[in-house]
């Protein structure tokens, strides 16, 4: 296992290591709304997390990535075998669809005009 996965903590150099991944697996019992996933999605990788925080918000099960239960690690073994032998166009459609979710739901533009619709709103 440790010629295959390498757990590095903090870094600065994050996009390298995110560029060399196959999956990205976020298995949080709690979260806020993770940034980190966005860019994965962003990334197109294929994403792996539990439906905690705002993780459901940004992965469409089985359209955009996968969700799995909190705390359950036979569940998350079985979901990453499962991705490993998705044919390569099944994993392509997958991560085509969450760079194009990420892209239409939550770019810099979309966050912005929406916390301006807010204010404006707020301000009424």
């Amino acid at each position: 296992l440790d010629k295959k996965v390498f757990l590095k903590g903090s870094v600065n150099n994050v996009n390298e290591y995110l560029q060399s991944a196959d999956i990205f697996i976020m298995p949080s019992l709690w979260e806020g709304f993770s940034i980190a996933l966005l860019e994965a999605m962003a990334s197109e990788k294929i994403i792996i997390t539990t439906p905690v925080g705002g993780n459901t918000e940004a992965v469409e099960d089985n359209k955009t990535g996968f969700i799995v239960k909190p705390k359950d690690s036979k569940a998350l073994a079985e979901k990453i075998d499962y991705v490993l032998s998705l044919p390569e166009e099944e994993k392509k459609r997958i991560t085509e669809n969450a760079r194009k979710s990420v892209e239409e739901r939550f770019s810099v533009e979309k966050m912005v005009g929406e916390y301006e619709k807010l204010y404006e709103e707020l301000t009424r």
